[in-house]
């Protein structure tokens, strides 16, 4: 997460879940509807949210199997996956920008 003005960020960038949907937004979107109302600052707020938490979940999908993409420059980059022969943990890098996390 991007630091203060003028300060640097703590740690490394942890990938973000987009959040969901918040619940009386949708209400309010199907309310609406019903009245034959047009809400499109409303629709395009929902959709997209929603279009948003759809792609975080892809990502997280993708890197359960093996396709990690970095939070700090977006590049894919394949983890590597095997036994493990050591006591360290493993540590995800970017070939792209460096970015790394265990």
């Amino acid at each position: 997460m991007p630091g203060r003005e003028g300060t640097e960020p703590e740690g490394p960038i942890l990938p973000r879940w987009a959040p969901r949907v918040p619940r009386n937004k949708i209400w309010r979107l199907y309310q609406s509807d019903a009245r034959g109302i047009r809400d499109e600052e409303l629709v395009n707020d929902v959709g997209i949210t929603m279009l948003l938490r759809v792609q975080s979940c892809l990502v997280v999908s993708e890197a359960q199997r093996g396709r990690v993409t970095c939070p700090q420059c977006g590049a894919s980059f394949d983890r590597k996956m095997g036994p493990r022969r050591s006591s360290e943990p493993d540590i995800l890098r970017c070939p792209g920008c460096d970015w790394q996390l265990p």
